[in-house]
């Protein structure tokens, strides 16, 4: 294998394809200057393309009246399925630019998830992805209503209630043999709690010191630990809570969690300057006004033109804490800083600076996030850490969302890949069943799985590799694998920075929980995963080597465990490996020790 790794001879990839497409195009395209129809397609691409990009889509494709557009591909995004609805939505409702001739063209999309190839540095003259999700998301789209957008079962399932949906039974799709049932994507869903499991399970001593905190909490925890179900127990504990929580699909502007706190309290996505009197008629004038400008309304906007940003910005802060305090409650949740703007953590500085937050209890939750350490990491709150769930625990917590129907082998082994992990044993629960719940990791995690695994950067294909070694490797076998890389320690502590490994005693690494192991190896091409396996098995057989230099009859055994290979009483990983084997020199007469230097050579 190249030192280059893995992901330069390309990759497996779960990617959510936008088909984006007009109707009646080849009426307008018959009749109209080449001219014309020129100028106005590339308006009509640049306006896809601008908004499809600012939800970090890729636009990959023009095909006469249509625009392909990837999400999660160049970097895996456990959002890419919200961000491919809304920026489709938003395509949908600009709509198409005027014809010269003053027609208005109508749009369509359709939108699908699925499994596709890229072909890395090695390949560049190769399509960016190759698989079928492109042509499902065509035929999807072929079935939309003019100025609505479809979108797959499999889409639908990575939303988690983010969108409002109808569902749209019996569809027949061209090149599709069964009939599938598709969603009509109306719009935004009011802000709600993200996917919390049905059940708390433990926690008990984390829900106590919040509960008994005299200082604003802070809940930290990776994703799927289960803040949300944590924070919403110590919701019910205090008999209600003002929940501002930010969504990580629109978060393009300043304030957009309080921006969205305000859109919910006016009960209208349209707001003027009357809802916010009628939401908050004790506010001053100033503060309503500051209020204003956070919703883009033209009164904040005239009061405010003139000030400096330096002027602007504790108003605008000051005003948002007298509209929190204005709606009373005891506790106040911010929910999923890491998603929060720089803006909008600054109002927390100053809401957590506030002695008058002392009449209010302050609950916060985010994963480990460089950002807010950045805004928060000064002031006086209490850390609360969240781990995992302990193998009780996770026992626990099947049994409730199961009804205690498990088996008891079924179940350990859901609990040994979930890794205690809430979210993992709710997703890997749902799967069981689908017959392949143990060789693949759940489409519902794989963005948010392979995007942790994208965290490690130049330390990828290290991972990788060390996926194909098992959940366990040591660091001397994974250096075997890879004699000319120099930065091995770095890289490892790179992965365990961002939660993919954990270190263990002595050279031995482990990753954090099965799943990710699966999802890293799940990311690997066929092609690359025999390579891999017959490097690794050659640096093995080196090793036997180097103890057959000590005890020559363990030769005989190698020489009989390689024709064991061929003889279907193995594992497909063994035989590759021993075939491997069998392929290394063993030659009569030639002494050990040459033996070994001959294996080396070959590889």
């Amino acid at each position: 294998m190249p030192s280059g790794g893995a992901t330069e001879q390309g990759e497996r990839k779960q990617v959510t394809a936008v088909f984006v497409d007009l109707v009646n195009f080849s009426s307008v395209a018959s009749t109209a200057d080449p001219e014309d129809l020129q100028s106005w397609l590339e308006s009509f691409y640049q306006s896809c393309r601008e908004i499809l990009e600012s939800y970090d889509g890729k636009v990959t494709e023009y095909l006469g009246d249509g625009v392909v557009a990837f999400f999660g591909l160049e970097k895996a995004d456990e959002l890419a399925a919200g961000k491919s609805v809304h920026a489709t939505l938003e395509v949908i409702a600009k709509g198409a630019p005027l014809f010269v001739d003053g027609r208005k063209l109508k749009i369509r999309a359709g939108i699908a998830t699925g499994e596709v190839a890229t072909p890395g540095k090695i390949s560049q003259n190769m399509p960016l992805a190759t698989g079928m999700v492109t042509t499902l998301a065509r035929r999807i789209q072929e079935r939309a209503e003019p100025e609505s957008v479809l979108i797959s079962e499999h889409t639908k399932d990575l939303l988690r209630g983010s969108v409002m949906l109808e569902p749209v039974p019996d569809q027949k799709l061209k090149g599709f043999t069964e009939p599938r049932v598709l969603y009509r994507a109306t719009g935004q869903k009011k802000l709600q709690a993200p996917d919390a499991p049905p059940v708390l399970v433990g926690r008990s001593v984390e829900r106590e010191i919040i509960k008994n905190a005299e200082k604003p909490c802070l809940v930290i925890g990776q994703a799927g630990y289960g803040k949300s179900a944590l924070a919403h127990a110590c919701i019910q504990d205090a008999g209600g809570a003002i929940i501002i929580q930010a969504d990580g699909v629109n978060r393009r502007a300043d304030y957009q969690p309080f921006r969205d706190w305000l859109l919910g309290l006016c009960q209208t996505n349209t707001p003027d300057f009357n809802d916010l009197i009628r939401v908050f008629p004790a506010l001053s004038n100033d503060d309503l006004r500051a209020l204003a400008l956070v919703l883009g309304l033209a009164e904040g906007q005239r009061l405010f033109s003139g000030l400096p940003n330096l002027a602007l910005k504790p108003k605008i802060e000051a005003a948002l804490w007298s509209a929190v305090r204005a709606q009373g409650g005891a506790m106040v949740l911010f929910e999923d800083l890491h998603w929060f703007d720089a803006a909008s953590l600054a109002v927390l500085q100053t809401i957590i600076r506030d002695p008058a937050n002392a009449n209010h209890r302050i609950l916060m939750t985010s994963r480990e996030d460089a950002k807010v350490s950045e805004f928060l990491g000064a002031l006086d709150i209490r850390l609360v850490n969240l781990p995992a769930l302990n193998a009780a625990e996770s026992g626990e917590m099947l049994d409730a969302l199961s009804g205690a129907g498990l088996p008891r082998r079924d179940k350990e082994l859901l609990i040994q890949r979930a890794g205690g992990v809430p979210l993992f044993l709710q997703q890997l629960l749902s799967q069981r069943g689908d017959g392949d719940g143990d060789a693949n990791v759940p489409a519902t995690l794989m963005d948010l799985l392979a995007e942790r695994i994208d965290r490690t950067g130049t330390a990828k294909h290290i991972i990788q590799q060390a996926a194909a070694l098992g959940s366990v490797f040591s660091k001397a076998l994974l250096q075997a694998i890879n004699p000319d890389e120099t930065n091995l320690d770095a890289m490892l502590e790179k992965a365990a920075g961002v939660g993919v490994l954990q270190k263990r005693a002595g050279d031995e690494w482990a990753f954090s929980h099965g799943l990710l192991r699966q999802a890293a190896y799940q990311t690997l091409l066929r092609k690359t995963r025999a390579t891999l396996h017959a490097r690794i098995a050659a640096v093995q057989h080196i090793r036997f080597l180097e103890l057959a230099a000590h005890e020559p009859s363990a030769f005989t055994m190698l020489k009989v465990t390689a024709a064991r290979a061929g003889t279907g009483r193995m594992p497909a990983r063994e035989v590759a490996a021993y075939q491997a084997l069998a392929s290394l020199p063993v030659a009569a007469g030639i002494p050990e020790v040459r033996q070994l230097e001959m294996s080396k050579a070959a590889l």
